[in-house]
């Protein structure tokens, strides 16, 4: 189970949701979907439907008879759908600091947060060009962590 269904329940929609949020540059296929989900033939479709009008996917490449599918780069939503779950795992990550070390939610949590160069590149599309990547942190976050990691200003 992964952030998305931990926090939005496990409909078929939202586990869909979550692997496309877990793939965000993958082309993925309906029976791929099938696979990861274990959501019927028939309710993957209807989804990815339902996510093509709304315009959080498009379809990608075509394999044989089959399509594929990507999130829309030219959708807001999609675009931050990674995003999303990074902030989804980060929260419940900290729920689990707290609970293992006795603190209230109304203290200030302080976690040293190392990043990998994946998480930069995705980061920086976030990124204003005048602020540093600990102030995104921040902003994007909220003053309850502490930023201590010395590659937060390498691009």
């Amino acid at each position: 189970m992964g952030s998305f269904t931990r926090t939005f329940g496990g409909s078929a929609r939202v586990r869909i949701l979550e692997v496309f949020s877990e793939n965000p540059e993958d082309h993925l296929s309906a029976p791929q979907i099938m696979e990861m989900t274990g959501i019927s033939r028939r309710n993957v479709y209807l989804i990815l439907e339902a996510l093509l009008s709304e315009g959080i996917l498009v379809k990608g490449r075509r394999v044989g008879k089959c399509d594929h599918y990507l999130l829309n780069p030219n959708d807001v939503r999609s675009r931050n759908l990674g995003y999303l779950e990074s902030l989804l795992t980060i929260g419940h990550i900290e729920k689990e600091i707290r609970a293992d070390e006795g603190i209230p939610l109304n203290e200030p949590l302080s976690i040293i947060l190392h990043l990998d160069e994946g998480s930069i590149s995705a980061l920086s599309r976030q990124k204003k060009p005048e602020e540093s990547y600990e102030d995104l942190i921040k902003r994007l976050l909220g003053s309850t962590l502490l930023i201590q990691a010395s590659a937060l200003d390498m691009p």
